[in-house]
């Protein structure tokens, strides 16, 4: 896994607290850690966030990294999704150990 989501959540989670601050490529040195991928895989993973509209640059230099509403908007839905997919399973598992039909879930169910 490339730790996509991480990135953008750290930007994210960065500007929380005030939409003005300044956020560096320097303040992702605990997902370079944590995670074990280098330095220029983040920036390359912060470049094709910004391309896709995930995040955007501006300021001096264009050093200052911020959330697009579409960046936030995916975050959202990862999450969503994610809790969803646990569910679901959560659900299989449950009927299987009581010996029931897994039962569909969703829009079509």
């Amino acid at each position: 896994m490339d730790q996509g989501f991480q990135v953008l959540m750290r930007v994210i989670l960065l500007r929380e607290p005030d939409a003005e601050a300044l956020i560096r490529e320097s303040d992702f040195s605990d997902i370079v850690a944590r995670f074990g991928v280098s330095r220029p895989h983040v920036r390359d993973m912060l470049a094709t966030a910004e391309a896709s509209g995930l995040l955007a640059r501006g300021g001096r230099g264009r050093k200052h990294l911020g959330p697009t509403p579409r960046g936030v908007a995916a975050v959202d839905r990862f999450i969503a999704d994610t809790l969803a997919s646990h569910d679901m399973t959560d659900r299989m598992a449950l009927a299987r150990l009581d010996g029931e039909p897994p039962r569909p879930t969703g829009p079509a169910a």
